[in-house]
């Protein structure tokens, strides 16, 4: 009788690990696919920003010359 129990409980706490590992697994796809919507949108939308700088400032980036633009607009 004790060996039944002491399977039981054994195959009990297999089922909710491999049940756990699962869960665990589903998240950290799930994570993955969301961080690349997010890289994706971040890498369009930065794209765009940079795309509006019709005309840099001389030795600077379209980046540095955007920024530029943004923090004089901000003040």
């Amino acid at each position: 009788m004790d060996i039944i129990i002491i399977g039981l409980i054994g195959f009990l706490i297999a089922t909710n690990l491999l049940t756990y590992l699962k869960v665990a697994n589903t998240l950290e796809t799930t994570n993955v696919v969301l961080e690349r919507k997010h890289d994706h949108m971040y890498d369009k939308e930065y794209g765009e920003l940079i795309g509006a700088v019709e005309s840099k400032y001389e030795n600077e980036t379209r980046h540095e010359t955007a920024l530029r633009y943004i923090k004089s607009c901000e003040r």
